[in-house]
C-alpha cells in the first residue's frame, strides 16, 4: 500500500509541475489589446479574460463533512478558473472548502503568484465616468 501512494503522490506532483507550465497566460504582460475585444477600445483594453466559479462534489470524512458542506447542502470543494479570450485556461485556483465564500475564494486566489494580472490602466477613472454620463460610453446592441 506505501508504494501505491508513493506512485500515486509522484503522478500527482507530475500533473501539478504540468499544469504549472500549460495552465498560465501565453503572455503573461497582456501587451497587446485581444481582438475580440479590440472593436470596443479603449473601454476593455484591460480586460484579459473571463473568471468563474463552481462547487466539486466530494466525499468527506466525517470530521470535515461540516466544514466542507456548502450553501447546497453537499460536501464540496469551491473552485475558481480564469479563461483568457482564445478560451485557454490561465489560472485555476482550488481545494477551499464549499463553505467558503465566493469573494473569500476569489481574494484567496489573488494572493498566489500566477493569478494573472492585467497591465495597469491608462484611462482616468474620471474620463470614463464623463464619457459614461454623456452616453458616449455604450456598446452598440447590433455588435
Amino acid at each position: 500500500l506505501d508504494t501505491i501512494h508513493r506512485k500515486m503522490a509522484h503522478v500527482a506532483e507530475v500533473m501539478v509541475r504540468f499544469g504549472d507550465k500549460v495552465i498560465c497566460p501565453k503572455d503573461p504582460s497582456y501587451s497587446t489589446v485581444s481582438p475580440k475585444v479590440a472593436k470596443w477600445s479603449p473601454f476593455f483594453d484591460g480586460c484579459i479574460g473571463a473568471i468563474d466559479g463552481t462547487q466539486i462534489e466530494i466525499v468527506a470524512d466525517k470530521e470535515s463533512k461540516e466544514d466542507m458542506r456548502n450553501r447546497k447542502g453537499f460536501p464540496s470543494f469551491n473552485m475558481l478558473a480564469i479563461v483568457d479570450h482564445a478560451m485557454r485556461f490561465t489560472f485555476v485556483g482550488s481545494g477551499m472548502s464549499g463553505a467558503c465564500h465566493d469573494m473569500y475564494v476569489l481574494r484567496e486566489c489573488q494572493t498566489k503568484p500566477s493569478f494573472p494580472k492585467p497591465p495597469p490602466a491608462e484611462l482616468p477613472v474620471q474620463e470614463i465616468r464623463d464619457w459614461i454620463k454623456t452616453g458616449v460610453a455604450y456598446i452598440d446592441p447590433k455588435d
